[in-house]
């Protein structure tokens, strides 16, 4: 990979990190403040709230993904804590792999958070592509690459259907494919709504693929902000 075909200076990034393999990561906003071409670093200057997790990271060995949006595309990069700054001037250098492409195959490429709203799920005819009977579910968690949601409907793995969603820049669509459907068993969970299924999507284009994991920064960050204040 070509270290500066991605990486500029003062590049904003979205930055997520996993500690102890949990399924869900701390997220944060952050910018490159310096590049270090040689030794192949970047350095971050994370907001206080994620400076614990970055420095519990530095010990447990985490992972920590970035999300870049370039000219280039969009690159999703894990690299390692390389070492810690304890002065206000400087942050973090995280180290960049060589080959980015084989570790974004062998490690997590999305971030699942909460997502509480009403989605219409509409199904469609495997054999024709028509469209049939109109779902409303409700959406429970939300990620780059699918979603988890509740409804009436005990959905057959395989599946296919379009969902729609209303996301803070507007209203998006995209073909999903159920991957599994349970009883609803959870407590948190509406039990009117009797079954929980999961699906990934099939056709995200790269803006829309942008737009939802933007939106899922967005509601951490709120998150993050609310539990601050309590």
């Amino acid at each position: 990979m070509n270290f500066n075909q991605y990486f500029t200076i003062n590049m904003k990034l979205m930055v997520s990190v996993w500690l102890n393999d949990d399924d869900d990561a701390q997220l944060f906003e952050s910018h490159i403040k310096e590049l270090d071409q040689d030794s192949r670093r970047i350095l971050i200057d994370p907001p206080p709230l994620a400076q614990e997790d970055l420095r519990e990271g530095m010990a447990s060995g985490t992972v920590i993904a970035l999300d870049c949006f370039t000219q280039s595309g969009h690159l999703i990069v894990y690299p390692t804590i390389h070492s810690i700054q304890h002065t206000g001037l400087k942050g973090y250098w995280l180290s960049v792999p060589k080959d980015v492409e084989y570790t974004i195959e062998q490690l997590r490429s999305y971030v699942r958070v909460p997502f509480h709203q009403p989605i219409k799920v509409q199904l469609m005819d495997p054999k024709t592509g028509n469209f049939l009977q109109s779902l409303d579910c409700v959406a429970q968690n939300l990620s780059g690459g699918g979603l988890q949601f509740a409804g009436l409907r005990n959905l057959q793995a395989g599946c296919e259907a379009i969902v729609y969603l209303e996301l803070s820049d507007g209203t998006m669509s995209s073909r999903i494919q159920i991957l599994k459907t349970w009883e609803n068993e959870s407590e948190f969970v509406d039990k009117t709504l009797r079954y929980i299924s999961t699906a990934h999507f099939q056709d995200l284009s790269r803006e829309d693929e942008t737009r939802i994991i933007n939106e899922c920064f967005r509601l951490e960050l709120e998150r993050g902000a609310r539990e601050k204040n309590r």
